[in-house]
């Protein structure tokens, strides 16, 4: 938002589905990235869950297992803790590859609306602005003005 103008949480899914079409490889790896958050948020939180019963069940469980349920428990907390930062950096990475997304593809969003990029700053941070209003109100009242005026010429 502080850079374009883009409400990036109204306009991500549409932008992530024209990317399909017009630059896949990007969208693809975007996707990889995200399976691989995903999975290293489950294995993470899996690993939690597993260190918890295994301290849980040495202190109310039969005794007799003791040591390898210590072993149980310290393992798992440690693959816990590693797939945890493994999420923080394919967080991270995901997160820098939205931004570059936005920043060399938002304009798919605007040809999709009929509207041409701007090539001053200003005027498109204020373009981004008017067309979010519009697809959260519905009202042809906040479409971008010069944007009509581009369609009528047009049509």
């Amino acid at each position: 938002y502080e850079r374009y103008g883009i409400d990036a949480v109204l306009f991500w899914p549409h932008l992530r589905s024209l990317m399909y079409e017009a630059v896949p490889e990007h969208a693809n790896r975007i996707t990889q990235q995200k399976v691989s958050l995903d999975l290293a948020l489950n294995f993470a939180c899996a690993f939690g869950i597993l260190t918890l019963e295994a301290i849980l069940t040495l202190r109310f469980g039969i005794a007799g297992n003791e040591r390898l349920l210590g072993f149980i428990a310290f393992a798992c907390l440690l693959l816990s803790i590693a797939f945890y930062h493994s999420s923080i950096n394919a967080v991270s990475t995901l997160g820098a590859l939205i931004k570059i997304s936005f920043d060399n593809h938002r304009s798919l969003v605007l040809k999709s609306f009929g509207i041409q990029q701007p090539n001053d700053l200003a005027v498109e941070q204020s373009v981004w602005v008017r067309l979010a209003a519009f697809v959260r109100r519905g009202d042809a009242f906040y479409y971008p003005a010069d944007a009509k005026a581009q369609k009528q010429d047009k049509g």
